[in-house]
Order: C-alpha cells, then sequence, then structure tokens
C-alpha cells in the first residue's frame, strides 16, 4: 500500500536506475517533435519511447538482478519495482512532450 512520501521516494529511487537512457531518449524525441509537429511523429516516437523503456527494463531484469533484491527487501515486490519504473518514465515522457505541443 501507498504510505506518502517514503513509498514515492523507494519508487524514484528505482527509477534511478534507467533514468540516465530514458531521459536521453526522451531529449532526442522530444527534439524530433519539436521539427516535425505531425501526429503520425508523436505516435512513432511514442511507440519508440515505449520499446526503450521496455529494454530498459529488460537489462535491469537480467543483468542487475542485485538491484531487484534490494528493492525487495524494501518491501517493493518486483512487479511494483517494474511497474513504477515503467509508469514514472511514461508519465514524465507524456508531460514532456504535452509540454512542447503547448510551447510550439
Amino acid at each position: 500500500m501507498f504510505n506518502g512520501l517514503p513509498d514515492l521516494m523507494k519508487y524514484l529511487y528505482a527509477w534511478r536506475n534507467i533514468a540516465i537512457p530514458a531521459n536521453l531518449v526522451t531529449i532526442i524525441a522530444c527534439f524530433e517533435i519539436w521539427r516535425n509537429d505531425s501526429l503520425t511523429a508523436v505516435l512513432l516516437l511514442a511507440w519508440v519511447k515505449l520499446f526503450a523503456t521496455l529494454l530498459f527494463i529488460t537489462y535491469i531484469h537480467l543483468f542487475r538482478g542485485e538491484i531487484v533484491f534490494f528493492f525487495m527487501n524494501l518491501g517493493i515486490g518486483r512487479w511494483k519495482f517494474y511497474g513504477s519504473m515503467f509508469g514514472i518514465d511514461i508519465v514524465a515522457f507524456a508531460i514532456v512532450v504535452i509540454v512542447i505541443h503547448v510551447v510550439n
């Protein structure tokens, strides 16, 4: 169950493991959306972002298993760990894309 700020910080700390490559993909996608503001470009880049995020999570699962066990010891289950990384990354991407559309 969600117990406020301490739980949120645990989930943000979990997302930290994929933050740099995920944000790099977000920046590149937003630059392309800025240059080409068509709906097809936005949809294509959204699919690229989803696929890249799943690849980053797969990397964590296959090659950095000790991180998963660390968070399991903190009380975050395996699916919550992966779901929080995926959710935070996609929500951050959606917010940035909306801001790009409003500004552009």
